[in-house]
């Protein structure tokens, strides 16, 4: 629930005030002793009332409570009743007029620049929000892009260094993509590329992390994953890319992918890590494709 739709769910009706204008100024009539007291309730129901209504609504509610103050006061003068004064009463009655009159015409003024600001705000919060997103996401797929991945990736590494926590990375890159290119057309080659990437976050976890890494590369992190989950997560995704259409039109767009998977090591940096999963993703494309090669760790040798 925004901020918005509580203050409004929390304001008092327009009806309801306008009922509680009616009885006030219906006591104030009524009972003379009353009426320095009622002339006073009427300026503070007509003050606490208003901060939370539109511009529209304050005029009118000012408008309101100042018109029925003066009907009452002309009633009671044309009446020649007992214990209205027309000087003592028709000033004070005056006076809280004026005061209504001058406080709605303030709180309309409060009210328009609120809501002036209100927009303000939503319009910069839309477009650090669109910022953010040009900033992390990928354009076409809407997956991290490869600079908030590199991000992502040193950021898991240092809490899997700190929490002992397994971490696996995958470089997956579909096979001769180009070829879809070349016989459907560069737009259908986009679309089979979204249509990847939504498959992808369906089915990897909330926990895994997926980014476009390049082209038709994709790179996937586990966290909190063992080198056993992530293959079966690739797999899951392997037979979901075989079992489907990558375009609307369905002209039988269909890819395999080739992937390599490597085990993060403690005091291992990322573009070490990276490197083996590229030397284990050339192993499958070199041992003919559509198929996941899972890379073992050699320590650096020492000079």
């Amino acid at each position: 629930m925004t901020s918005t739709e509580t203050s409004t769910e929390r304001r008092l009706p327009v009806g309801a005030l306008m009922g509680a204008l009616v009885v006030i100024v219906a006591v104030y009539a009524g009972i003379p002793l009353a009426r320095n007291a009622m002339l006073q309730l009427l300026c503070l129901t007509v003050a606490l009332g208003l901060f939370t209504h539109s511009p529209r609504q304050v005029t009118q509610v000012s408008l309101a409570a100042s018109g029925l103050l003066a009907l009452a006061m002309l009633g009671l003068w044309a009446a020649g009743l007992q214990g209205f004064d027309p000087m003592r009463d028709g000033i004070n009655g005056l006076l809280a007029c004026l005061f209504m009159l001058v406080l709605g015409q303030a709180i309309h003024h409060f009210s328009v620049k609120h809501e002036e600001l209100s927009e303000q705000q939503s319009t910069m919060a839309d477009t650090l929000a669109r910022m953010e997103q040009l900033a992390t996401r990928d354009p076409l797929t809407g997956l991290f892009n490869n600079r908030h991945m590199t991000e992502l990736m040193n950021q898991h590494a240092k809490r899997a260094e700190r929490a002992d926590l397994p971490m696996s990375l995958a470089l997956i890159d579909l096979d001769q993509f180009q070829r879809v290119n070349e016989r459907f057309g560069h737009a259908v080659g986009d679309e089979a590329l979204v249509a990847v990437a939504r498959i992808a976050m369906e089915v990897f976890r909330q926990t895994d992390v997926v980014g476009r890494w390049g082209g038709e590369e994709l790179l996937v992190l586990f966290t909190d994953s063992e080198p056993e989950q992530a293959v079966q997560g690739i797999e899951r995704f392997r037979h979901r890319m075989e079992a489907q259409d990558l375009s609307a039109a369905r002209l039988g767009v269909k890819v395999s992918f080739s992937a390599g998977l490597v085990v993060w090591q403690e005091g291992e940096d990322m573009d070490t890590t990276l490197t083996r999963a590229r030397h284990a993703l050339l192993r499958a494309k070199h041992e003919g494709r559509d198929r996941t090669i899972t890379g073992k760790f050699t320590p650096p040798s020492s000079s």
